[in-house]
């Protein structure tokens, strides 16, 4: 008599996404702490000059660096698990990628996102990876 097995692929693909999930947000944590560390290493409240724009925006009262969050609402489709590293102060965009604030003032670009993205980057690679492998070891739909 042969064997029969049963594929439950839409089962596997819920255990996979809710286990990327996890790796995402790992992550989202490993990007947090990349941006918090460029932010802290150009500090002017640790001794060093405030910021030129040749260099890595400088914490005059570290607000920049503590609020920098992370957003895990899922945002959109569940299918794709996501998350946000980033700030809502009305400054921090301008401070990345430079321009004209409101009162007319030229800000110059002074990047600490994007390096910390290029920074952390195969490190959050590796989390969603590990992820995905780990969700893979441990579906238990095959009968």
């Amino acid at each position: 008599m042969p064997a029969k097995v049963t594929w439950n692929g839409r089962a596997f693909l819920e255990h996979v996404i809710a286990n990327v999930q996890d790796g995402v947000d790992e992550g989202a944590i490993l990007m947090q702490r990349e941006v918090k560390a460029i932010l802290t290493r150009y500090s002017s409240l640790g001794g060093r000059k405030a910021s030129t724009p040749a260099k890595a925006l400088g914490l005059d009262s570290g607000t920049l660096n503590r609020s920098i969050q992370i957003d895990r609402r899922n945002i959109g489709d569940r299918a794709q698990p996501r998350a946000k590293v980033g700030s809502n102060l009305v400054y921090a965009a301008i401070h990345e990628f430079g321009g004209v604030a409101g009162h007319g003032a030229r800000i110059p670009k002074r990047p600490y996102m994007r390096p910390a993205l290029a920074n952390a980057r195969s490190k959050v690679v590796s989390a969603i990876d590990a992820a995905i492998i780990r969700a893979i070891g441990s579906f238990k739909g095959v009968r």
